[in-house]
């Protein structure tokens, strides 16, 4: 589902407002029991194992939900840093339910998949599946309660509309927000050990490949190879994370039916 940005706040009566989570973008497929949390690249989320385990509905028909992996505070505010080290317990806010119970959902009006999804996780015991609610028509009063809470911004969607690559999300971001100084440079803080090219084309190959990684959540488990890698292996690396919106939808839809477990 494209996310595009758009600089300032609006109000209207058709489009609903959510909070915009910092965290990871996942799609989370829970069968029989079972959950993989895949990324928005159609990558497994594979140092996320715990959290699956957290993620269960009663039915065993698959179900598809569209959300964010999320460490929050003790003040319930999303800490992006202590996700991506995993120095807390991430949770999974759902924001869309793609199939239910072995049912494709998708052409049906957004505001009638959440109003499913929030009677799917209501009643559900303590649980690291959670409901991302929204308010309806007043952007720019939302908007401006999350700049005063130092939140990552909101999400604008189109009430009527299906889950389709047409549709279009905008994402209005805070300028101000505290945790985005610095987000750029982050791994060079966190993983100083991991830079075996101290300069020239090979150390710009591996920058771009770990701000890649990191944006898949990924980092953890590939930066021990690093030291190993040649320039043709990193060019390769790089371009296997190079993922179009071809290769996104066909991921979609084998996992929706069931080509792809």
């Amino acid at each position: 589902m494209p996310l595009l940005r758009r600089p300032l706040p609006f109000d209207h009566a058709e489009w609903i407002f959510e909070l915009k989570y910092d965290g990871f973008r996942s799609l989370a497929v829970i069968r029989n029991g079972r959950t993989q949390l895949i990324s928005r690249n159609g990558n497994p989320f594979n140092s996320f194992a715990d959290l699956c385990k957290g993620l269960t509905l009663p039915h065993p028909g698959k179900t598809v939900l569209d959300g964010e992996i999320v460490c929050l505070d003790k003040r319930g505010r999303p800490q992006f840093r202590d996700l991506l080290f995993h120095r807390g317990e991430p949770c999974f806010y759902a924001f869309d339910l793609l199939m239910y119970d072995g049912k494709d959902i998708r052409s049906e009006r957004l505001t009638d998949r959440k109003h499913e999804l929030r009677r799917l996780l209501t009643g559900l015991p303590t649980s690291r599946l959670r409901y991302a609610d929204h308010v309806e028509q007043h952007g720019t009063a939302l908007f401006q309660r999350v700049c005063e809470m130092d939140l990552e911004g909101i999400v604008a969607k189109h009430s009527l509309a299906p889950y389709t690559t047409d549709t279009t999300w905008f994402k209005i971001k805070n300028r101000n927000y505290s945790q985005m100084a610095g987000r750029e440079e982050l791994f060079e803080r966190e993983f100083p050990a991991y830079d075996p090219y101290p300069r020239g084309r090979n150390r710009e190959i591996a920058l771009l490949v770990r701000h890649i990684l990191i944006a898949e959540a990924l980092l953890p488990e590939y930066c021990a190879l690093f030291k190993e890698l040649s320039e043709e292996q990193l060019i390769a690396l790089a371009q296997s994370f190079r993922f179009e919106n071809y290769v996104k939808r066909t991921r979609l839809e084998n996992i929706l039916t069931g080509r792809e477990q």
